[in-house]
């Protein structure tokens, strides 16, 4: 692993540079957490959800996912979901490294909501628990079932084939300033390949077929105007968690980035008390 100014690469299974960044807490820290961002972005643009965190003793480490930012492979591309597995558990360890003392948390937004969901249902073991920020676990423009059976074929045959995301600027934020800083992030792509959309759709199958294996702590979060995913999709896997500590918040009027919408504050607030909430107490020493 290559490390500068908390900046660091290091290499997937198969060979592919991946880029993130530790992010120190102010004070003494309480915890740490993995953040996974969307499709098409990059990591970031979570820089002041970071700073917000840090301020409140949360470490943090981000990282841009193959195909997205710095990282390398083709824009929007994977081989197989268990891609996406192997390169999360990477990062997961390399924090461990970093800080082996603290609580592991981890959040996942609207893309990545579905790598961590598949990641903490498959391998619960070592979390203290998982926020899901605007899942996407029903997207407002569903696939038709024509274009799924294009999706397989074109899979198989042509799998780098590319696809146009098409996600509106204007859906993310009701501040300006976020939606102009998108379109014109560099890092910012707006493409994915017919594999992509092919494992994504069976990946979001399996989730939905595991709800009640939840197994850790969860706090879910949405915006009840968020125009790229439905918030039904948010709520029905909810209801069907059986893990007692679980908690909704849909907050009104928000888009699809609460954390950058406004109102933000409210959000982060929301997202430190949840995670502070979790530490696993320690246990008294015999005296």
């Amino acid at each position: 692993m290559n490390k500068s100014d908390g900046n660091f690469s290091c290499l997937s299974h198969d060979g592919l540079a991946l880029h993130g960044r530790f992010w120190k807490a102010i004070g003494e820290a309480k915890l740490k957490l993995v953040i996974v961002h969307g499709i098409g972005e990059h990591s970031g643009r979570y820089s002041d959800l970071v700073s917000y965190l840090n301020r409140h003793n949360i470490e943090v480490l981000t990282f841009d996912n193959r195909g997205h930012g710095q990282s390398e492979g083709q824009r929007g591309h994977i081989n197989s979901w268990a891609d996406y597995r192997q390169d999360l558990k990477k990062m997961i360890e390399l924090f461990a490294e970093e800080r082996p003392d603290l609580p592991l948390f981890i959040l996942g937004h609207s893309f990545g909501s579905l790598i961590v969901l598949d990641y903490i249902l498959r391998y619960p073991e070592g979390f203290s628990g998982a926020i899901i920020s605007a899942s996407a676990l029903q997207p407002v423009n569903v696939a038709s079932e024509l274009q799924k059976v294009a999706a397989r074929f074109l899979s198989k045959l042509f799998p780098r084939f590319g696809l146009r995301l098409n996600i509106d600027p204007d859906l993310l934020s009701r501040i300006e300033g976020v939606c102009e800083d998108y379109r014109n992030d560099p890092l910012v792509h707006n493409c994915v390949t017919a594999r992509w959309g092919m494992e994504t759709l069976e990946t979001m199958n399996w989730i939905k077929g595991h709800t009640s294996e939840m197994a850790i702590p969860s706090l879910f979060i949405h915006g009840d105007a968020d125009g790229l995913n439905a918030e039904k999709g948010t709520v029905e896997f909810f209801n069907k968690i059986r893990h007692r500590d679980k908690k909704l918040i849909i907050y009104p009027g928000r888009a699809h980035e609460p954390h950058q919408d406004l109102g933000q504050e409210e959000v982060m607030k929301d997202m430190v008390e949840w995670l502070v909430g979790r530490i696993p107490s320690q246990p008294e020493l015999a005296t």
